[in-house]
């Protein structure tokens, strides 16, 4: 018995595959945007920013510095959202927020940057148009995506963190780098 492949009908196959998934992702995906108020309705986690290695005390233990000089210490930092920060490859769903607040961690972005980013809030400056000074829970410093200004504006902010996928961000990430994008 021989096996022959017909390469058209393959073809047409893969090609209605690929139509269906790219139809289920951006029909999801603007769900989302109409649900949350966010676009996008979530991000990848790209880089190690965020991640924090060990456990919270642990953690804590040597980095209290970089956020004590902000007011923020061990109990306020335990009842924040993500106490434990992110790891690279998590996705985060992200929900338009008017009422940002210090210890949110938001998604924004920056002049610099082709990626949106995902950090803490760690002061809130202004009154008739905010600003929000970011950084990241394994980074020693804050923010200076927008130098001269107290922080990230406000209308650079896509939203806030509600919830975190781990890990399945990696195909992203992975594509990203490829197309060097990351």
């Amino acid at each position: 018995m021989e096996w022959k492949i017909d390469w058209k009908k393959e073809v047409k196959e893969y090609a209605e595959a690929i139509i269906v998934a790219l139809v289920i992702y951006f029909a999801f995906k603007y769900i989302l945007v109409l649900a949350l108020g966010a676009n996008p309705p979530f991000a990848v986690v790209v880089s190690g920013s965020m991640q924090h290695s060990e456990d919270f005390d642990s953690w804590w233990s040597y980095n209290y510095n970089e956020y004590e000089v902000y007011g923020i210490d061990k109990e306020n930092f335990s009842n924040f959202p993500s106490k434990n920060g992110f790891s690279r490859g998590d996705i985060v769903i992200i929900k338009k927020e008017e009422n940002i607040e210090i210890g949110d961690v938001i998604v924004f972005k920056t002049p610099s940057l082709s990626v949106p980013v995902v950090h803490r809030v760690v002061r809130i400056k202004g009154e008739s148009k905010r600003y929000y000074l970011t950084k990241g829970d394994n980074n020693a410093f804050p923010d200076t995506y927008y130098w001269g200004k107290e922080g990230t504006p406000e209308d650079k902010v896509i939203g806030r963190v509600i919830l975190v996928i781990p890990k399945i961000g990696y195909p992203s990430i992975w594509l990203k780098q490829l197309l060097g994008m990351v």
